[in-house]
């Protein structure tokens, strides 16, 4: 996908985003099972390998939607499918905190991209915390620990 797409897939026409607003406006209807599919037809439809999860350069409401539907898939009691979807977005944030803290001059390649991937992971931790599972929220956490640690040590 180019970066006119990207842009427009991300902060103006967010595919994800309308999916996951339609299957919280459902399950907050009391339709969980509907809220599940059209969660899971999202996942078909728009893999990860096609777009991004995380698109830190690029922010916007890709991003919020996928966290949203972690937060949804939890809610709705589908474990499994949130904490793989949290995963895969936490793998995707890992790696954009490798790219933008490597040392460059006298700190980082980029400070505000490795704070906002950061703020992905924690967010995402509360996504966790606020559905009552802190065992995922204390996994995450570790991530955030430990990642924190390399990146410091790098400078």
């Amino acid at each position: 996908i180019d970066y006119q797409h990207l842009l427009t897939f991300n902060s103006l026409v967010s595919p994800r985003d309308i999916m996951v607003q339609t299957a919280k406006a459902l399950y907050t209807r009391g339709k969980e099972e509907k809220a599940v599919e059209v969660l899971d037809r999202m996942q078909e439809l728009i893999p990860a390998a096609t777009l991004p999860l995380n698109n830190s350069i690029i922010s916007g409401l890709n991003d919020k939607a996928v966290l949203d539907a972690i937060s949804v898939y939890c809610a709705a009691g589908e474990k499994k499918k949130a904490y793989k979807l949290a995963d895969e977005f936490a793998a995707e944030t890992l790696k954009a905190i490798d790219l933008f803290a490597k040392p460059y001059a006298d700190g980082y390649l980029s400070y505000e991209y490795t704070n906002q991937a950061f703020s992905y992971l924690l967010l995402l931790q509360e996504v966790f915390k606020g559905n009552d599972d802190m065992k995922k929220a204390n996994q995450i956490g570790k991530l955030i620990n430990e990642r924190l640690e390399r990146v410091q040590k790098a400078i």
